[in-house]
């Protein structure tokens, strides 16, 4: 897979009452990136916001609501990203850190 490649998938564990874990492939979903010049850091930041996309899509179409949702990246520019509430961004990042930190909606 070339840089310009980005592949996402989401996968669903159910911890059954005698401690087995059931885990299955529920969605997959590869994204080519723009043609025009684009930053490592910016295609990795659009993949966690796809990340959150898959799982919003996954959680409306299901008839079970997880009790936990858990996200893994390796990309030390994202995690700063999300975790940065002091720095201003271009309208780039910072639309897809809001959209990242909107999630999960709070209920009540």
């Amino acid at each position: 897979m070339t840089p310009s490649e980005q592949l996402h998938t989401s996968e669903l564990s159910n911890t059954m009452k005698a401690s087995k874990c059931l885990l299955s492939f529920v969605f997959g979903k590869a994204k080519l990136a723009p043609s025009h010049a684009t930053t490592i850091p910016c295609l990795e930041l659009c993949a966690a916001t796809v990340g959150i996309e898959i799982t919003e899509l996954i959680i409306q179409e299901l008839d079970i609501k997880p009790d936990a949702v858990a996200y893994y990246s390796d990309s030390r520019v994202v995690l700063g990203y999300i975790t940065n509430e002091t720095r201003r961004f271009y309208d780039y990042v910072s639309n897809r850190v809001e959209r990242i930190s909107i999630f999960p909606p709070k209920s009540g």
